[in-house]
């Protein structure tokens, strides 16, 4: 009679203990998420923001219309048009963002397509030229995508779709 009352004792425990353990893991609540926003205050250059991509360094890109700005987690550098310096971005606009396999960042404006050089901290402009077939077709960039053969394609308001030839 004694081993009974032990054994169902200890049955009950176990029981007990499968209950807790089912109820907690069943009816657990999500955890809670929530946002970190960043704005003017943190150095954003403008709270509108169009295009987002991060590099193979970890920086994130962040596409306003008043520049291009690098993200390092703790600070922004912002990078704007100057009519005075041809290694510039091409306009303050920014509308897509991508990253290649070389390490390049690919820029769409509202004025043409560039290629950031995280080495040099220069842009190459790409932009339209009536009197150039091979040119970009339009200068206002929609969408930008790296392919897994490394090409480069843009897509544009009013001139369809361009893939830059390295050639």
């Amino acid at each position: 009679m004694r081993s009974k009352i032990i054994r169902t004792t200890v049955l009950n425990f176990v029981l007990f203990i499968f209950i807790l353990l089912f109820h907690s893991s069943v009816f657990a609540a999500e955890p809670t998420l929530g946002f970190e926003r960043l704005s003017l205050e943190d150095g954003l250059p403008q709270t509108s923001v169009f295009a987002i991509a991060t590099d193979s360094t970890g920086f994130l890109w962040v596409g306003t219309d008043d520049g291009l700005a690098r993200y390092d987690g703790y600070n922004f550098i912002v990078h704007k048009y100057s009519r005075d310096n041809k290694n510039s971005i091409s306009n303050d606009s920014i509308t897509a963002i991508a990253t290649d396999t070389k390490g390049y960042l690919w820029v769409g404006t509202k004025s043409g397509l560039n290629r950031f050089d995280p080495k040099t901290e220069t842009f190459k402009r790409y932009l339209f030229d009536s009197h150039d077939m091979t040119s970009l077709s339009d200068n206002y960039v929609t969408s930008i995508a790296v392919d897994r053969l490394g090409y480069v394609w843009a897509g544009t308001r009013e001139g369809g779709l361009n893939r830059l030839d390295f050639e």
